[in-house]
């Protein structure tokens, strides 16, 4: 099996350990899957498909773009971020 390949295997069963990790957050097994399949698919189109863009970027860059997006998986959601309900 190549090297990503168990890193996505490994990182896909770990989701239930992330999900423990969020405590009192809405929908957590939900959010650590999300988180997951989002660094599993940063991987991927690095490791694997060799996107140049991701290739061509030094980490911490793409860290600080992925960060708000997974930051807001790892909070609980802000009062005004819930849908309305119609």
């Amino acid at each position: 099996m190549a090297p990503a390949c168990r890193t996505t295997a490994r990182a896909l069963r770990s989701g239930r350990r992330v999900s423990a990790a969020l405590p009192g957050v809405e929908d957590a097994e939900l959010r650590a899957a999300l988180l997951v399949t989002t660094l599993v698919s940063v991987t991927i189109g690095h490791q694997l498909v060799g996107l140049d863009a991701l290739r061509d970027t030094p980490a911490d860059h793409i860290a600080t773009l992925l960060r708000p997006a997974l930051t807001s998986l790892t909070e609980p959601p802000q009062v005004n971020d819930r849908p309305s309900q119609l």
